[in-house]
């Protein structure tokens, strides 16, 4: 007599859990095994919400946190372009920083979910000290300081929301740690909101000559030259 249920593994093909699978790889990066990331790439070729669309959580993100690098926004959902850079990077990932920032980030993040941005500035600068070439928190920290800038920069003088010294010392940090024009702009602001054309001036040239064709920065100095 043929025990109920013998057999059946062979006539019906077992479908992947991708799911699980997905949980097993960030389960290796977090163990520092960086085959959990091509398994996670893997995994990419299954489209749902968690392949491309939960915007903090999806699986390119966690490729991206765990390799240290990240593709454009143009690539970074194509499983084959992940693929391509993982076979000629795999040996040099450094795995075990990427594990442990990415760990570290995390707990900030849900620790300042309710922290004003204020008060938020110094505790991304001592997770900085700790892991000084983590991205993420480089253009996070870049972002919130360039905000405030903008807003401490342009507020009515003499209003409690000005503070145009404050306003350059945040602009300036923000631009070391993100090469951007939005970002100069700010900078630019600053020195005007502190009353130095003549630095306002510079830095306007010095930013155009990087992003020569950015309209923003040619109207800037259109205007500081009084044309």
């Amino acid at each position: 007599m043929t025990e109920i249920g013998s057999g059946i593994s062979d006539r019906v093909p077992s479908a992947p859990d991708i799911y699980l699978q997905r949980a097993c790889g960030r389960a290796l990066c977090a163990l520092y095994q960086v085959e959990g990331i091509e398994l996670l790439i893997k995994t990419m070729s299954f489209p749902s919400i968690d392949a491309f669309y939960n915007y903090d959580r999806n699986v390119p993100n966690y490729v991206s946190a765990f390799a240290g690098f990240d593709l454009p926004d143009s690539e970074r959902y194509v499983q084959a372009k992940w693929q391509a850079w993982y076979d000629a990077h795999h040996d040099s990932i450094n795995i075990k920083f990427n594990a442990d920032a990415y760990k570290a980030w995390t707990s900030l993040t849900d620790s300042l979910r309710d922290v004003p941005d204020t008060a938020q500035v110094a505790h991304y600068e001592a997770f900085l000290v700790r892991f000084p070439g983590y991205k993420r928190a480089k253009a996070e920290l870049a972002s919130k300081l360039n905000g405030m800038a903008w807003n401490l920069a342009t507020a009515p003088k003499g209003s409690k929301g000005s503070n145009p010294k404050l306003a350059l010392k945040y602009a300036l940090r923000a631009v070391e740690l993100s090469d951007d024009a939005n970002i100069w702009d700010t900078v630019i602001e600053a020195y005007l909101a502190n009353g130095m054309k003549n630095d306002a001036l510079r830095v306007c040239r010095e930013a155009l000559a990087k992003y020569p064709n950015e309209q923003m920065l040619k109207e800037r100095l259109r205007k500081l030259e009084g044309k």
